[in-house]
């Protein structure tokens, strides 16, 4: 068994050291070799992280407005769906199912329009009245038949400040159709 001395390097090791050489001439002045890094491989090695940090970050929320924009996109297809087996279900349309002209006004008004649309369809859409991705409800604009029996405008379902998440619902009431 070894001693605990044995263990240690002793300080007299003069494989760790190595004569200073100035100008071709050896001097009787020794160093320590040195190890580490120096400043400048510190540095380099902290602005590669950095880079590779920063591409990191812009492909990460890349795939988070992905993933909203496609969140989205589902909740206006169930919307879609549940509004249009509401229209078959009532025989009415969604001016008399949701009894608005107009649930895009507030989030009060869309919730309303959502429960009663909801409640034609028998769909749960409870998680459409969280909003939309965004942080805002859905636009609901019931516009067929809306001022008068041969107004034959759309229906429209809108995600706020988003033009390419606009749908309009297909026309389902004569002289409409």
């Amino acid at each position: 068994m070894k001693m605990i001395s044995e263990l240690f390097i002793p300080v007299t090791d003069c494989s760790k050291i190595k004569p200073m050489i100035d100008s071709g001439h050896q001097s009787n002045t020794l160093q320590a070799t040195r190890s580490g890094f120096t400043i400048v491989e510190l540095l380099i090695v902290i602005v590669v992280i950095a880079i590779l940090a920063a591409i990191t970050i812009v492909a990460y929320n890349g795939i988070q407005e992905q993933s909203r924009t496609a969140r989205a996109q589902s909740d206006l297809r169930n919307l879609t769906q549940a509004i249009q087996a509401a229209r078959i279900n009532t025989n009415r349309t969604l001016v008399q199912i949701t009894g608005q002209t107009d649930a895009r006004s507030s989030k009060s008004n869309a919730d309303a329009a959502i429960d009663s649309i909801s409640a034609a369809s028998g769909m749960n859409l409870a998680g459409i009245k969280n909003g939309d991705p965004w942080g805002n409800y859905y636009r609901i604009d019931p516009n067929e038949k809306e001022l008068s029996a041969s107004d034959c405008r759309a229906d429209s379902i809108q995600v706020l400040n988003r033009t390419n998440l606009t749908v309009s619902i297909p026309l389902s009431q004569p002289p409409c159709i």
